[in-house]
């Protein structure tokens, strides 16, 4: 089985005493609300990051142990275990659907695709 530790990280931008500084100063205010959605932008950049880099590894792959490490109030880290069987690399595969496919088939069973 093949294994690899999906990392990404992703932080708000500012120093974390101004943002100390600026969330209590504004607590329940506006201000504060604008805070804490960028601190949700912040998780779902990382998320978006360490999809991309799953996406990249190519078909076959999944995904488990999935961990979110907040590393400040303004940094985030997520994480994840990609692993894969080695049998699945001897399988052909549909290039649009990953579906297993037999070589000498002219089209994909499951969506269409052309294959040769």
């Amino acid at each position: 089985m093949k294994q690899r530790i999906l990392t990404a990280n992703a932080n708000m931008g500012i120093g974390f005493w101004t943002a100390i500084c600026y969330f209590a100063a504004n607590i329940g205010g506006v201000e504060s609300k604008n805070f804490l959605k960028k601190h949700d932008q912040v998780l779902k950049t990382a998320k978006d990051r360490l999809s991309q880099e799953f996406i990249n590894l190519g078909p076959g792959y999944k995904l488990t142990d999935f961990r979110v490490t907040w590393t400040s109030p303004l940094s985030v880290t997520v994480s994840g275990l990609a692993s894969k069987d080695e049998a699945d690399d001897s399988v052909t595969r549909c290039p649009n659907c990953n579906e297993p496919i037999n070589e000498d088939m002219m089209f994909c069973g499951n969506c269409g695709q052309k294959l040769k």
